[in-house]
């Protein structure tokens, strides 16, 4: 795990299931048994310099907001926030996050003045697939093009960006108490249609019960 990545300490005794989220100084602590919890802030305040901020509701871009029977996981804020940066908050949304069958190539066209905008963008597109699993495939293709951005691979990034833009509110709903926890995994490959290398780009999709809890897109290592 990289030094940009939080760390994820799970601890179960029992019934009792505690998670750490730590990230630099910032922590996010949930578990199954509030008592536990409590315990456990203790714990540690007699250790460190502690200061509970109480319960969770922005954690690194992420906006935890309790529902009835869940939780939503958004980043409105993060995404709204890269607009601004961007000058792109007036843009007009769409409804599609790439054109159907469009084909990117590298070193096609003029290169862009200003790669460094180009893959700040990418980066922070990137984070945002953390609770969108409706992006990864566009965001991918548009990574394929970081070492030499041109323009098209530009246009595509904006269009991802305005697709957002249709549905910046939408996030991650996890039931409670799901009615089944069955397993079920769907996946998918578009048959080495990056003209670049003839590598076809993978993705899956995994639910346990009515929670997304996996997914990815990834260009495959190997060629078929």
């Amino acid at each position: 795990m990289s030094a940009a990545d939080p760390s994820l300490i799970i601890y179960h005794k029992g019934f009792v299931i505690l998670y750490m989220l730590v990230y630099v100084d910032d922590i996010l602590l949930t578990s199954s048994s509030s008592s536990s919890l409590d315990d456990i802030v203790a714990t540690l305040g007699r250790t460190f310099s502690l200061k509970d901020l109480g319960s969770g509701r922005y954690f690194l871009g992420i906006e935890i907001m309790p529902q009835p029977h869940g939780i939503v996981l958004t980043q409105q804020r993060y995404i709204l926030h890269l607009f601004n940066h961007t000058n792109l908050a007036e843009v007009k949304p769409l409804t599609s996050s790439m054109e159907a069958n469009i084909k990117l190539f590298k070193f096609s066209g003029d290169s862009l003045s200003d790669p460094f905008e180009y893959r700040n963008i990418v980066g922070t597109l990137q984070y945002v697939t953390i609770t969108r699993f409706d992006i990864p495939f566009s965001v991918n293709k548009a990574c394929q093009f970081l070492h030499s951005p041109t323009i098209k691979p530009c246009a595509a990034v904006k269009r991802i960006l305005r697709y957002l833009k249709q549905i910046v509110d939408h996030g991650l709903y996890f039931y409670s108490t799901p009615a089944l926890l069955t397993l079920r995994a769907f996946s998918n490959a578009d048959w080495a249609s990056y003209p670049n290398d003839k590598q076809a780009i993978g993705g899956y999709l995994i639910y346990l019960g009515c929670n997304v809890v996996a997914w990815s897109s990834k260009k495959q290592p190997t060629i078929a």
